[in-house]
């Protein structure tokens, strides 16, 4: 009897630390993935930052302003980095925007391409092309993407094929 309850709560000990063992392999190994996403996320912002730094000649305090930008935005639109980054870098070229109004205008820009089912840098860089041409600021971009998709729904043409007309006048 007593002995054959000791040797079940051996077997059942044995178990539970071979159970154990199994966890901690487990927790260690996504640990382990944790830590290397990390890596690869980190050598993936270098090479942005590199990337960036020979497309705007951008250095020292302008080019840790312009790269927080871009971390504040990835942080809180659902725009893949690139997208962000592009948008950021050609707001920064063209308008010599901050930060704030950089992170203010982006998104609205970005997503404006996607509606038109065009690409980031075309669509951004036309909207600028735009503003800039009737000398308006950036803050007028949100005004100008709601008359694009007004004049679009009137007339019935594609969003995308609207900024291409704005732009020609």
């Amino acid at each position: 009897g007593l002995q054959k309850e000791i040797d079940k709560t051996s077997v059942s000990h044995a178990g539970l630390s071979k159970a154990a063992t199994v966890a901690s392999v487990g927790i260690l190994a996504a640990g382990v993935a944790v830590i290397a996403g990390s890596v690869k996320q980190a050598v993936a912002w270098e090479k942005l930052r590199k990337e960036i730094e020979q497309q705007t000649g951008l250095s020292g305090k302008s080019m840790t302003g312009l790269m927080n930008t871009i971390n504040n935005m990835t942080g809180h639109v659902p725009y893949k980095l690139n997208e962000v980054s592009q948008a950021a870098v050609i707001l920064k070229q063209r308008f010599h925007e901050t930060g704030p109004e950089i992170e203010k205008t982006a998104p609205g820009m970005i997503a404006f391409a996607k509606r038109a089912g065009q690409e980031v840098t075309p669509a951004v860089t036309g909207l600028s092309n735009v503003l800039l041409q009737y000398r308006k600021p950036l803050s007028d971009v949100t005004e100008l993407t709601d008359k694009l998709v007004g004049v679009s729904q009137l007339t019935q043409q594609p969003l995308g094929a609207m900024e291409g007309t704005i732009e020609r006048f």
